[in-house]
């Protein structure tokens, strides 16, 4: 008899808000770095073989195998993919596994998804790595060696993936550390000898076929196309084979079973193929194995997705600037939000703002998802974070203007102490001013990251393409454009100040005169460099109208929005539309 594979992984219900939100951040973290540390060594040649090889971790991890007590057990992959293409990769291969699972079928929550990337993908990747590296560095490069670091790391990956779900699930008040820890452990180390045992099988064939894939050299890892072939042959053939799967419960749903906290949970919000079934088709081996072939070609495709590189000389290209200066925030680049379309970027900000604004305090789960949402995309992006933090820094000062509520929030209060005797911290005002001041920082995060990675005259072509009035984007491109000319026309007027005033240099007392004489001359100065930006915009205007100007923005004929960043951003809106409605209901 055939039937739909086991639930594997981390449903809604199980953990509490904060610590899946916590998870959500700490998983993007990870995932932005290992996308910066990938993209520096992985290209077009490699990607092909991620997105086969996360083909081939989706479709095994619907085999599961029986372990002792009617308990099953499933491939992981964290350790084969961390033996055969890195750590770093091995986390973007499970996280695009894990996300196709949660996103297609159902399989783990949504919320739970941070936590289900950060214990497989994360703690699976780093841990394994950790023990296959120690077993290489005792036994070189001999195939027991090779075979016993496999055998070993798969084990390991397994046990202390399951102790983090313990801890989460203890830390979320589900069950306690001391009913959690054992019982995860226990059930989890007879399915670790599956997964090393699978691991080892595997790395031997590896061995026999493609040796170099295991030998650890600074290049980073080609497969040829026979290779591929045979990969894509695995993925299909394990996808056949899933119907044959155990129905016994994975380790999780057992231990939840035998704790008595199985019913907290809950289904999915989202409802595709549930089940690893296809709607309609009534045969459900076929539409177990239909579904699988499915969800191996999406985790393909994501992987291949991210890793792979644009070639040098395509991609966004940087605006043409006749005035270079400190104030533009573009900063060039190549990576995967830089080379999305401007029209796709603004208005997925402008929703991520709108969302952002609409929150009610205290909704502090939804906030920190939303702001590892966009501290993901800076690491994605690649512009630094310091530099992000950095430009942000500015934008807090102005969320001091909700600083009254910390005294006028009403009861409850605490009193301070000496030397503030009287002074009362409202909690309810607290709380308030908290959650304006962690909006206010989101909201500037995210209109950084989007000067950051978007030229400016592709932001004004996105603005018309989104309707905004012409007159508006002209007002809005030519303040920008002359604010770079007045600066630059302030700095020499400041210079010439300098020489005729005999400032020192080294920083010395400043001549000429004292601080009234100064301010006078500061004065003046900013009343000259007002007369000449009216004189500046009037011959701005006639050499425009000149040239045909008309107050519409000219731009090259609009190219139309690729299909997939259409879908990603429809994407993208439901799910900030979707957080909205849970935080304000």
């Amino acid at each position: 008899m055939t039937h739909s594979p086991q639930p594997m992984h981390i449903p809604d219900g199980f953990l509490s808000l904060p610590v899946a939100a916590v998870l959500w951040l700490l998983a993007a973290l990870a995932v932005g770095v290992a996308l910066r540390r990938q993209r520096a060594v992985l290209g077009d040649q490699q990607a092909p073989l991620m997105g086969v090889l996360a083909a081939c971790i989706f479709a095994g991890q619907m085999l599961n195998f029986a372990v002792a007590g009617g308990t099953s057990g499933h491939l992981m992959g964290a350790a084969l993919a961390t033996i055969l293409v890195g750590p770093w990769a091995a986390i973007l291969l499970l996280a695009c596994v894990v996300g196709a699972q949660a996103l297609l079928f159902q399989d783990g929550g949504l919320l739970a998804l941070g936590a289900n990337v950060f214990n497989m993908g994360v703690i699976g990747a780093l841990s394994a790595g950790a023990v296959y590296g120690l077993v290489r560095r005792v036994g070189g490069g001999r195939r027991g060696a090779l075979l016993l670091g496999g055998l070993l790391s798969g084990w390991v990956s397994i046990v202390v993936s399951a102790l983090a779900v313990a801890l989460e699930l203890a830390l979320s008040g589900t069950t306690t550390a001391s009913l959690a820890l054992p019982a995860m452990a226990g059930v989890h180390a007879l399915i670790g000898i599956g997964e090393g045992l699978i691991t080892m099988g595997a790395l031997a064939v590896v061995y026999a076929a493609r040796r170099d894939l295991l030998i650890a050299d600074a290049k980073p890892r080609l497969a040829d196309r026979a290779a591929l072939i045979i990969g894509l042959l695995l993925a299909v053939g394990l996808a056949v084979m899933s119907p044959l799967a155990s129905a016994d419960p994975d380790g999780l749903e057992a231990v939840a079973a035998s704790l008595g906290f199985h019913e907290q949970a809950r289904p999915s919000a989202l409802q595709v193929f549930g089940d690893y079934a296809i709607p309609g088709i009534a045969d459900g081996g076929l539409s177990t194995v239909l579904a699988g072939a499915l969800g191996a070609a999406a985790a393909a495709g994501l992987a291949y997705l991210l890793l792979r590189r644009r070639p040098s000389g395509e991609g966004s290209r940087a605006p043409a600037r006749g005035l270079a200066h400190d104030l533009d925030p573009y900063l060039p680049g190549d990576s995967p939000v830089h080379r999305l379309d401007a029209r796709v970027k603004l208005a997925g900000a402008m929703a991520f703002i709108l969302c952002v604004a609409v929150l009610p305090s205290g909704a502090w789960p939804a906030s920190l998802a939303l702001l590892s949402g966009v501290l993901f995309i800076i690491a994605l992006s690649a512009i630094g974070l310091r530099v992000a933090l950095r430009r942000s820094a500015l934008a807090l000062p102005f969320a001091l203007a909700a600083a009254p509520l910390l005294f006028i929030g009403g009861a409850p209060g605490v009193a301070l102490p000496e030397p503030l005797a009287g002074v009362v911290i409202s909690l309810p005002g607290l709380t308030r001013f908290a959650s304006i001041a962690l909006k206010s920082w989101t909201s500037a995060l995210m209109a950084i990251t989007l000067a950051s990675v978007t030229p400016f005259p592709e932001i004004l072509r996105a603005l018309r393409a989104l309707h905004v009035p012409r007159q508006l984007v002209s007002v809005f491109g030519l303040m920008w454009r002359y604010l770079f000319v007045l600066v630059d026309e302030a700095q020499r007027m400041m210079v010439a100040r300098a020489a005729r005033s005999g400032i020192s240099p080294e920083g010395g007392r400043p001549g000429g005169g004292g601080l009234l004489w100064r301010a006078r001359v500061t004065g003046a100065m900013a009343g000259s460099l007002f007369l000449r930006a009216i004189e500046r915009g009037d011959r701005i205007y006639l050499a425009m109208a000149a040239r045909g100007y008309d107050g519409e923005i000219r731009a090259f004929p609009p190219s139309r929005v690729p299909g997939w960043q259409l879908g990603a951003l429809a994407f993208v809106l439901v799910g900030l539309i979707g957080l909205a409605v849970l935080a304000i209901r």
